[in-house]
């Protein structure tokens, strides 16, 4: 199994966000297509995070990445649409890069801490 035992459910969420993917280009208007897409990656990106449902540690970090440059590309690919107003995807646009930004930062404190803060065994097997 690729995914840890007791987070078996995850094949079910996977299976329901790529058939969601697909049907984004059925919704009516360019700007709630987008919109939708944009909020199931977050929700994705979100689900990997807290939960980690992959077997192995690297793969949650890869996927975790591979989703988070998704998210850039589709939130940058919104100011090439035409027809759509500026305002309420310049907003959303700032908000999603706030939010890319402060996750960043929130990891690289995490891994500073973990590297040199963390007081306990200087010792990896007892």
């Amino acid at each position: 199994s690729r995914f840890r035992l007791n987070k078996h459910w995850y094949v079910l969420w996977f299976m329901i966000r790529n058939f969601t993917v697909a049907m984004v280009p059925v919704l009516p208007g360019i700007g709630l297509q987008w919109a939708t897409l944009m909020i199931l990656i977050i929700i994705s990106a979100g689900t990997l995070v807290a939960f980690k449902p992959w077997r192995a540690f690297e793969a949650n970090i890869l996927d975790i990445f591979c989703t988070t440059c998704l998210l850039v590309i589709v939130s940058m690919a919104a100011l090439l649409v035409e027809g759509v107003e500026a305002g309420p995807i310049g907003v959303f646009l700032f908000g999603v890069t706030t939010m890319l930004i402060g996750g960043f930062v929130m990891c690289l404190v995490v891994v500073m801490w973990r590297q040199y803060f963390r007081r306990g065994k200087t010792f990896q097997f007892f």
